[in-house]
């Protein structure tokens, strides 16, 4: 339907599309009423003021297409009543505009347009849940959630640990935390980290946890239940090395805390290597190969799988007392490849250290989960429902013994 307002008059012109020549072409009314038409007599004036060459085509009686966008006669017979002149657009055919003149009862009697269907709802599965009520999954320890809290000494740590929403986070471009985290000086070693799962938080309800491992587990293994405790080793080490010319500055063993923790956790497939890791030239990325995985319902080996890691953004906080608080933020972005499969994850690791003596360490620690944009996916939607915030937290309660 196309409406046209000169002068004041209103008039409405329905054509159809056809199919003429070479290709696809339409029927194009283009359609302007001089301010002097009387749509009471039948050679009522119609007509356009795009050039004046389509001006002077108007007078004649009929405008032949060109030869490429011949229409024949068997379809201009089968072509509307109501049209007198017309000029059909074609690809290639360099026609600019259609003229045509017609009688108000021609305008009057003309059929409307089939009305467009109305745009089908989403499946059912795609639609999002409302958000629920948030749901904790605590333990008896009420004593640990009040004492955690009121321990929690850095702005870091209260602003992404404490929290009952959190955003990503996000990189801050200023300062070395973006580039690695480097904790002070005293975690340099290996330790005995004795971790406590202690509360599991969903602040939408169980409905936008991607995944049941989620709610039945945790993302370090989906068995992983409030009140499991797991041992397992974790390696501070200097990235220079024992040059005395250079500074002192410790990071994390990735590739040995990665292995360490994939066994404590008893993972379906564990963690046997880390690959194309290089601290010094780009500590954002890793990659984990997995080793043997179990069998699948029908009894076919899964195939080999790895884990390729990007460490997305960082952020660290020190107390002005000899550090004795350290806080340190760190979010990544998991694809999991296998064969025929890949699943994209994210989650972010907030983790507050204060020194109990020289051999011993209190930590609160935290992993939020993501959602992921996808936007041809159930999980896209979920993301976009919660505005990109995270939909799970694992609070855990940590005991480091320096070995």
């Amino acid at each position: 339907t196309l409406f046209c307002s000169i002068s004041g008059i209103n008039v409405a012109a329905f054509a159809p599309v056809v199919n003429v020549g070479c290709g696809q072409r339409r029927k194009l009314f283009l359609l302007a009423v001089s301010s002097s038409a009387n749509l009471g007599d039948d050679n009522a004036a119609v007509r356009t003021t795009t050039s004046s060459t389509t001006a002077d085509n108007a007078k004649s009686s009929s405008i032949p297409p060109s030869n490429s966008c011949n229409v024949g006669k068997e379809q201009q017979r089968k072509e509307d009543s109501a049209i007198r002149r017309s000029l059909l657009v074609g690809s290639g055919c360099g026609t600019i505009a259609t003229i045509f003149s017609s009688s108000s009862d021609d305008i009057a009697n003309a059929a409307p347009a089939t009305p467009l269907p109305p745009l089908a709802p989403p499946p059912a599965n795609m639609m999002p849940p409302k958000k629920g009520k948030p749901v904790v999954v605590a333990s008896n320890d009420n004593q640990w959630t009040t004492t955690s809290t009121g321990m929690i000494n850095t702005e870091l740590g209260k602003n992404r640990i404490v929290a009952s929403e959190l955003s990503p986070l996000q990189p801050s471009f200023l300062g070395r935390g973006d580039n690695d985290i480097y904790y002070p000086s005293y975690m340099e070693g290996t330790w005995k980290v004795t971790s406590t799962l202690k509360r599991k938080y969903y602040p939408y309800g169980l409905e936008f946890s991607p995944s049941n491992s989620l709610i039945e587990g945790s993302p370090r293994n989906r068995f992983e239940s409030v009140g499991d405790t797991t041992e397992y080793q974790v390696r501070f080490v200097n990235l220079n090395g024992n040059d005395s010319n250079l500074p002192v500055t410790i990071v994390s063993d990735r590739p040995f805390n990665a292995i360490s923790a994939s066994n404590a956790y008893k993972q379906l497939a564990k963690v046997t290597e880390v690959l194309d890791y290089n601290p010094k030239k780009d500590p954002s990325r890793l990659t984990l190969s997995f080793g043997p995985s179990p069998l699948s319902d029908d009894m076919m080996p899964l195939g080999p799988r790895r884990t390729e890691i990007y460490i997305t953004a960082r952020k660290i906080e020190s107390s002005s007392d000899s550090a004795a608080f350290f806080c340190a933020a760190e979010k990544k972005r998991s694809v999991t490849l296998s064969p025929g499969n890949a699943v994209v994850s994210e989650t972010e690791s907030i983790t507050e250290y204060s020194v109990v003596d020289n051999s011993s360490l209190n930590a609160i620690s935290r992993i939020a989960v993501y959602l992921t944009p996808n936007p041809n996916s159930r999980e896209g939607v979920l993301w976009q429902e919660v505005n990109g915030k995270a939909i799970a937290f694992f609070d855990y309660d940590m005991k480091y013994t320096k070995l």
